[in-house]
């Protein structure tokens, strides 16, 4: 897994009902508007139907890497070679890990 290139911390709903906070600053960004937004901004403007996806997105994200290298590492184990299964391309190949890769690059900024 990658380290943290996000906003740590836990994100919330900030002061203002558009936006999202962190009480976690990143090294050289500390925000003079945290007292307004109550907190360091990660959003605004954040429609009421993004805001929980949105808050959630760091927790999203530790959990698919979490998973997939869980998965990926099941996949290529021994219970799984012994009983004679193998994929075609290897255990990256497998549709479900590839997908689950791709979306980490991409909220990671990372190559897919």
């Amino acid at each position: 897994m990658s380290a943290e290139k996000h906003t740590g911390g836990t994100w919330r709903a900030g002061n203002s009902l558009d936006s999202i906070v962190s009480d976690i600053v990143l090294e050289g960004l500390d925000d003079p508007n945290r007292v307004h937004y109550g907190g360091h901004l990660i959003a605004e403007s954040v429609a009421p139907c993004n805001r929980p996806l949105l808050i959630a997105a760091p927790e999203l994200l530790k959990s698919l890497q979490s998973i997939t290298d869980h998965f990926a590492s099941v996949m290529g184990g021994p219970l799984v070679a012994g009983a004679g299964v193998t994929f075609r391309g290897g255990v990256e190949g497998i549709p479900t890990i590839v997908a689950a890769r791709a979306a980490i690059a991409k909220a990671t900024g990372g190559a897919a």
